[in-house]
Formats: C-alpha cells, sequence, structure tokens
C-alpha cells in the first residue's frame, strides 16, 4: 500500500492514517477510519469503515477457468 492520489468522489472522510490504493475508487458518503487500508481495485461507497479495517479484492478463480 502508498499513500498516493486516487479517486474520490464527496462527500467523503478519509483518516491521514490510513492507506489507499491508487486504483481504489472511494464515495460518496465515506468514512474511513484510523490506520484502514484500501488495496487494489476497491470500491467503496455508502460506508463507514472502522479503525484498522483492511480491505482488499480477491480473484475468483472457477475450476473450468483453471484448465
Amino acid at each position: 500500500f502508498r499513500r498516493v492520489l486516487f479517486r474520490s468522489v464527496e462527500p467523503c472522510f478519509i483518516d491521514e492514517t490510513a492507506e489507499v490504493d491508487p486504483t481504489a475508487k472511494i464515495g460518496p458518503n465515506v468514512s474511513i477510519g484510523a490506520g484502514v487500508k484500501v488495496g487494489y481495485g476497491v470500491r467503496v461507497k455508502d460506508a463507514i469503515v472502522l479503525d484498522g479495517t483492511v480491505l482488499e479484492v480477491r480473484p475468483l478463480l472457477l475450476a473450468e477457468e483453471m484448465s
């Protein structure tokens, strides 16, 4: 995670200690607490994210895709 520019839509509050990946999309109506980590490609809207939460997208592989 890096602290760099990311896309956000107001209104939103992001604590200064939060780490947001530049591919993340935040807002509207979002509050992100202290120490939160928002990972690659995560989309957050209409949410309150509590302190210390880690948000990440995990890929889904289906059996037929693996062959």
